[in-house]
């Protein structure tokens, strides 16, 4: 019993070194020294992207600042429900966000206050799809577009709206002006005029 395990170990372990020598001399046509001229390491190593500046958003959201969580989604999934965790919970801090621009982060705040907790960390989620990583790509998606209409300044308002909101709206019970009030016709006129002069 004891010949026959170290056969069969000894016959395992040479398959494998067999196998790590062919792997480690064998290079396909197609592989990444030859496409690219370089390591792994080297395009891994990638530019860096934009940089957002004071009143601009570059579009680029780096995943180290985003704190992403998993869970399993709800509704309907016939055999695939309940087996992934395919839900995308993403939160991150806003006053320490470096890659908004501070003008957004305040009207950010404003716009999406029922996404915002009270330790002033946004947080998006999503479950559109079964699939965690498009899922991911949804939420951050959505962050983006947020912050790109943080970054649009607001729209003029006219002059029109601006007397409208000075004046206010006027009130169903407040009395008529003379501009509300129906012009008489003849007849009504003249039994007025009766009436005043009896």
């Amino acid at each position: 019993m004891a010949h026959c395990l170290r056969h069969v170990l000894g016959v395992l372990f040479k398959r494998t070194s067999l196998t790590g020598v062919r792997e480690a001399s064998f290079k396909s046509p197609l592989n990444i020294e030859n496409l690219y001229g370089a390591g792994p390491e080297a395009i891994a190593d990638s530019p860096q992207p934009p940089q957002s500046t004071e009143s601009t958003f570059s579009g680029f959201i780096p995943m180290k600042e985003l704190s992403v969580t998993y869970s399993r989604s709800s509704g309907p999934g016939g055999q695939h429900v309940n087996t992934t965790n395919s839900k995308v919970h993403i939160r991150f801090h806003i006053d320490s966000a470096t890659w908004i621009p501070n003008n957004a982060k305040k009207r950010l705040k404003t716009q999406c206050a029922s996404s915002i907790t009270k330790d002033g960390f946004f947080v998006i989620s999503s479950d559109r799809t079964r699939k965690q990583i498009l899922n991911t790509a949804d939420c951050v998606d959505r962050i983006r577009t947020m912050v790109f209409e943080a970054c649009k300044p607001p729209p003029e308002v006219s002059q029109e709206t601006r007397q409208m909101l000075k004046t206010g709206p006027r009130s169903c019970h407040s009395p008529p002006t003379e501009t509300d009030q129906k012009p008489k016709s003849p007849k009504q006129s003249s039994r007025s005029w009766l009436l005043n002069t009896l």
